[in-house]
This record gives C-alpha cells, structure tokens and sequence, in this order.
C-alpha cells in the first residue's frame, strides 16, 4: 500500500510594496495528520479546505482541515457499497470527499458496519443499509451548485429507487431518472417514463 511518510502544507508569505521588489519569503509549515498514516486526499476548489483519508486504529476517519472524523470502514462511492480502493487510488485519483463548488461545504459516503453513512460538513445527515444488489447502477453524492442542495439514490422497501434530496427521499421508481440541476443551484429536477406506455411524469423542485 502506498503511504505519505509526512504530510504538510507550505503557506508561503510575500511581502512587498507596489512598485518595489518583493521581500523575502517565510514558509510555515503546519502538520495535518499522523506520519505513516495517510492515503489520499482531496483539496477544495476554492478556500483551500483539505480532506485526508487516514488509519484510526484497525479502521479509517476523514481529517477535515486537521480535525479528526469518526471511524469508518471505509470510503464508499454510492448506497451499493462500491469501496473506494486506497492502495490502488489514490496516487492518480482524488478520495471521494466532494466540496461545493465554493468550497463551503463537504460532503462523504462511508461504510460503518452494514451501513453507509452520508456525512455533511463534519456531521451525519443520513444512514441506511448497504444495497449490494445496486452496484454500478446509483447515484453517486452529488452536490448543488454552490451546496446548496446534495443528492444521492437510495432503495425503498420494494426495491424501487428513489433519489434522496438532503436527506429525504423522493418518489418510487423502477429505474434510476437523470437528474438536472439548474447553474445556479436553486432548482433541481428528474423525470421518469411509466412503464406501461401512459406517459411520464417530471418532479421539480420536491413537488
């Protein structure tokens, strides 16, 4: 398994005057996790927030910005349990902490025993059981433009899908909908065919 020996992040001071050569350069280093233990991260587009994805005795935790989460099993992408793989990852791909695009918000699935668990900005927003059956075929954590909304699919009890909107499920479906989110982030929406040829219908905005 590949792992980072230290992790540290260089915040470089220039100080100058307009129209005079710039000073010299101080760089302060500031430790934000546990030497030997760290396997990935994420960085925020803008605020400079940053994810980690560390070891937690015989599990994992994320560190937000040198904060400690709560231990997990590990990093899922979706309710179907699709792990995310450190070992192989996390060198070329990302860890799957989503920010906002303002970087206000953060957003992860994890797996904690039998359940995944959807963690917003530091706290739990929902939990439900694992959907193996599902693999390849949900939707991933998907966040509003500015965060303002964050999405996922989900099963109900007879199997049907639903896409969960902060937390709260939508209606039933037989087959998985493509969601259409507007640029600024305020509305959302998803429609869906009947399968008995009458028609479609559309859900916008929750209604």
């Amino acid at each position: 398994m590949c792992r980072l020996n230290s992790l540290t992040v260089s915040i470089l001071t220039l100080f100058g005057a307009a129209g005079l050569a710039l000073a010299d350069a101080t760089v302060d280093l500031q430790p934000l996790g546990p030497d030997g233990q760290l396997f990935g991260g994420a960085r925020s587009p803008v605020g400079n927030h940053i994810a980690l994805f560390a070891a937690k005795g015989s599990h994992y935790q994320i560190i937000m910005d040198g904060v400690d989460g709560p231990k997990i099993d590990n990093l899922i992408f979706n309710i179907a349990g699709d792990q995310y793989r450190a070992e192989s990852m996390w060198v070329n791909t990302p860890i799957p902490v989503i920010f906002s695009k303002d970087g206000a918000h953060w957003a992860y699935m994890a797996k904690q025993g039998d359940d995944y668990v959807v963690m917003l900005d530091g706290k739990e927003l929902a939990r439900g059981p694992i959907n193996t059956h599902n693999l390849g075929s949900s939707l991933n954590l998907t966040f509003s433009a500015n965060g303002q909304h964050i999405f996922w699919s989900d099963d109900d009890a007879q199997g049907n899908y639903v896409i969960v909107v902060d937390g709260t499920p939508g209606p039933a479906m037989r087959t998985l909908p493509q969601l259409f989110l507007s640029p600024d982030g305020s509305r959302y929406a998803y429609i869906n065919y009947n399968r008995d040829g009458t028609g479609a219908w559309a859900f916008v905005d929750g209604k």
